[in-house]
């Protein structure tokens, strides 16, 4: 959803800062899942996770107080939703497999 946004974003003119927050969130979900230890996994995914949610989750308000591209914020948001939905999927998985 991240890329789709970023290349929807770049090809329609919005907002250029969120367009390229909305891009580097989406290279961090990557990261998250392909840096992360298998030891400990859940819990370090969980929390890249949850740390890009806050960062998009900023992103949505200062797109709001900015006046940016209103389907672009929202997005952000809904991403931000997503991403802690995601984390704490993640974490209770994480959990569970512990035993």
């Amino acid at each position: 959803m991240l890329a789709i946004a970023w290349v929807v974003g770049m090809s329609l003119g919005a907002t250029s800062w969120l367009t390229w927050m909305m891009a580097l969130t989406g290279l961090g979900c990557f990261g998250s899942v392909a840096l992360v230890p298998e030891e400990r996994s859940g819990f370090a995914a969980a929390a890249n996770l949850a740390f890009l949610s806050m960062i998009l989750g900023g992103c949505w308000i200062v797109a709001l107080a900015t006046r940016a591209t209103s389907w672009l914020a929202w997005s952000s948001f809904v991403a931000a939703l997503l991403l802690v939905l995601a984390a704490l999927t993640t974490v209770t998985e994480a959990v569970f497999d512990r035993g």
